[in-house]
């Protein structure tokens, strides 16, 4: 018996902390007709978990990122109008193309600090990014 409680009780640790969780990315504001979406998202120690470049028409993106870990996520999107695969910027820093941040959605006046653009993901999740122009 304290056997089986002992495997028990090493097992579902192990399983909640296995956990994986589908997030969806749709870009919300999109006035480009079609294009290549850049997409980041960053663990909470600002680490990119993954960066994907994705095609998409008819003025919609919608991009869906399976098997992440539970945790805290930020996501960064940007339409590389001019096709020359970065985020290009004028003489201030702000971007000429347009962008999005998750969980920034207002005018952004100065870039938000990172903490500002975090979600939970502890469940499959669908998320809409503002790009802003």
């Amino acid at each position: 018996m304290k056997k089986l409680v002992l495997i028990v009780l090493l097992i579902i640790p192990q399983w909640l902390l296995a956990q994986k969780f589908d997030l969806t990315i749709r870009a919300e504001n999109l006035k480009v007709s079609d294009g290549k979406m850049f997409v980041a998202v960053f663990n909470v120690r600002e680490q990119a978990v993954t960066q994907e470049v994705v095609d998409f028409k008819n003025r919609q993106f919608e991009y869906l990122i399976k098997g992440l870990e539970k945790g805290m996520y930020a996501v960064k999107i940007f339409v590389d109008t001019n096709r020359n695969k970065k985020l290009d910027t004028n003489l201030v820093g702000y971007p000429k193309e347009p962008f999005g941040l998750s969980n920034i959605s207002g005018i952004i006046i100065a870039p938000p600090k990172f903490k500002q653009m975090l979600f939970e993901l502890d469940q499959n999740k669908k998320i809409s990014i503002f790009l802003h122009e």
